[in-house]
């Protein structure tokens, strides 16, 4: 569980903070792409996990440490985001 949620909230949006750069877009919409690359997992996905029969619980557990740990790195990646675009 712990890679994906790095893999969700540290790689991921790194990946995108990164393309931003490669392709020279700043200001708001490299920002706005960053900021979305970095958000948790919908708790939707546990609506979705259900209706195709996959492990509730599991999934319940992962968006739940995931909005949690997005507490912490969401606020760093917003301010390096706004520190370089």
């Amino acid at each position: 569980m712990g890679a994906l949620n790095a893999i969700r909230l540290l790689i991921l949006p790194a990946l995108t903070f990164a393309a931003c750069l490669v392709l020279g877009l700043s200001g708001s919409l490299a920002q706005v792409m960053v900021l979305f690359a970095a958000l948790p997992t919908a708790s939707a996905a546990h609506v979705l996990a259900a209706g195709f029969g996959a492990d509730r619980e599991l999934v319940a557990t992962l968006i739940a440490q995931m909005t949690l740990l997005a507490a912490v790195t969401l606020p760093l990646w917003i301010t390096a985001a706004t520190l370089v675009f």
